[in-house]
């Protein structure tokens, strides 16, 4: 009984209720095991019912404690596809869903660029930017208003988000032939396709620094060729993207290094024309 009296004061100084019950535990099977030892059928007696009332008393205030808590999901892996590229479960904004899988664009761009680019830093903005939010006038915005209206880290992160989506999903394995609707546009803002290739790509190689380079439309529906260094984004000046290239060094070098001209000519060799000419 004194080693019972010592465990059950040590268990409560240690960690209030479950404290106790552990020592409650321990003292009852010390006392089980003397009694048997000892043919002490006292000891036998009241250490099972010991035991039997310190299991209950566990089990129902583990129940109570956890009354009304939300259960915990796992963690998606990082290139789970959500059917909706903007909400999922217990998180304003979500990774988006790539039309194809990772390994699709290979060689052109790896998977093992996929895992980084679009699992990695992709996955890094997204979190940020739902921690950042959280408990502000922010989270009740659209990533769209965030990047309007914001600065600082939550613009960079929501920007960055964006940016990122819009060039995945600009990308596709099964490049079709360019739609009549964009050559024409093209024609008449850049004097032809070809000439606009040329002058996003010179755009895109000699941008000093980190960023993106954006095909856009203005509210006449002008096309034009805008740079926007680090988190850039056209929508703050009001206009509409129609195209982009990543010339951030983290999505290419895995597969180019230094050699941002050939992960410009892979590019081309991705961009999904048709969804490019529906944007217009």
């Amino acid at each position: 009984m004194i080693t019972m009296g010592m465990l059950i004061v040590f268990g409560f100084a240690f960690q209030g209720f479950f404290g106790v019950a552990a020592g409650i535990l321990i003292a009852s099977l010390v006392g089980l095991g003397y009694g048997w030892v000892k043919k002490e059928r006292f000891f036998i007696r009241w250490s099972l019912l010991a035991l039997f009332l310190d299991l209950l008393c566990m089990i129902g205030f583990y129940g109570i404690c956890n009354i009304g808590q939300p259960a915990i999901d796992k963690p998606l892996p990082f290139n789970t596809i959500v059917s909706n590229p903007l909400k999922q479960k217990n998180m304003k904004h979500a990774m988006p869903q790539l039309p194809y899988e990772l390994e699709a664009l290979a060689p052109l761009i790896s998977k093992e660029t996929l895992d980084f680019h679009y699992g990695k830093h992709l996955q890094a903005y997204v979190d940020n930017l739902n921690r950042l939010i959280e408990g502000t006038p922010w989270e009740s915005l659209s990533l769209e208003e965030i990047i309007q209206k914001s600065d600082g880290g939550v613009f960079n992160n929501a920007a960055q988000a964006w940016n990122h989506t819009f060039f995945f999903q600009t990308l596709t394995p099964k490049q079709g032939e360019m739609p009549e609707n964009l050559k024409a546009k093209l024609t008449e803002s850049f004097g032809s396709p070809e000439e606009f290739v040329q002058q996003f790509t010179k755009a895109a190689a000699t941008f000093f620094g980190s960023g993106w380079i954006w095909l856009v439309a203005d509210d006449k529906q002008q096309l034009s060729i805008v740079a926007e260094s680090n988190a850039g984004n056209p929508l703050r000046d009001g206009l509409k993207p129609i195209l982009v290239i990543d010339v951030w060094e983290h999505a290419y070098y895995i597969d180019y290094r230094n050699r941002r001209a050939e992960y410009i000519d892979a590019f081309w060799k991705l961009v999904d024309w048709k969804k490019v000419a529906e944007r217009i």
